[in-house]
């Protein structure tokens, strides 16, 4: 009988690999349980790190582009704060969509990310789990558990097929390779080669951001049952963000009022 021949002792078919899937374990259910309220409270805190600093970076451009004939102290400080920002939002949205390789058990990973988040909620003992919460939310009111469950399962469903979509579309593929492309090459390490494809634009790194921002409002709604707006978050940094480049940029110390000295330095 034929034996195909391996070129390494280790090499593993396609049907062994299939054959090890197959024989994963499953996450004990509290485990699951308690492996999604962490992932979801990592990637809440991870989206609200972006925010701030892409709010704070928007509000000093937009400050300088309203005014271009004007020249500030600092140009040189100020691109290089703008340079870090954009650095730790790129860095952030990465590893908001980080996730192992085909080979290595999901069930092992320890990354807090969006893959692996929808991927639990997409166990249908773990979204019946938090169905079964959401009838609980409000305890002093069990006449609307009824709706409680069933915004909670609308929730979840708009998540996973938020996420679902999401992974279909060829332009965010594509914007997410570059991003990773950009990390893995030009932040995490200094490789010379250059890149294979074009390096992501700022407007990538916002429509990723805003995806990860519809997904995680609705897990976290479904988990926790808290409604929480990130677009409120954002306006609010926004502001600070706002008073921040006002007070570093031209010496007003608010909106309406200014420091003379500071105003006459800024000139």
């Amino acid at each position: 009988m034929y034996t195909p021949r391996r070129e390494h002792a280790d090499q593993t078919t396609e049907v062994e690999l299939v054959i090890k899937r197959k024989r994963r374990k499953p996450l004990k259910f509290k485990i699951a349980l308690a492996k999604i309220e962490e992932i979801a409270r990592h990637v809440g805190d991870d989206i609200e790190d972006a925010l701030l600093n892409m709010s704070v970076m928007e509000a000093g451009n937009d400050l300088i582009n309203a005014a271009p004939e004007r020249t500030y102290p600092g140009a040189k400080s100020y691109s290089a704060i703008q340079h870090a920002l954009t650095i730790s939002v790129l860095l952030t949205v990465a590893r908001l969509f980080d996730q192992d390789g085909p080979h290595r058990d999901p069930n092992k990973s320890d990354k807090a990310s969006l893959p692996n988040l929808i991927r639990l909620l997409s166990q249908k003992r773990c979204a019946e789990e938090f169905a079964r919460r959401a009838r609980s939310w409000i305890p002093h009111m069990p006449d609307i558990s009824d709706s409680q469950e069933a915004a909670c399962r609308e929730a979840l469903s708009g998540a996973i097929s938020s996420y679902r979509t999401f992974r279909k579309s060829t332009s965010y593929r594509n914007a997410l390779k570059r991003v990773r492309e950009l990390r893995d090459r030009e932040i995490a390490h200094s490789l010379t080669r250059p890149p294979r494809e074009a390096l992501p634009i700022y407007r990538e790194l916002f429509d990723l951001l805003k995806i990860s921002k519809s997904i995680v409002r609705l897990a976290r709604f479904a988990i926790e049952g808290s409604n929480f707006d990130y677009d409120d978050v954002e306006r609010i940094m926004r502001n600070d963000g706002d008073r921040f480049w006002r007070m570093a940029l031209l010496g007003r110390r608010s909106e309406n009022t200014s420091d003379p000295q500071l105003d006459q330095d800024a000139h």
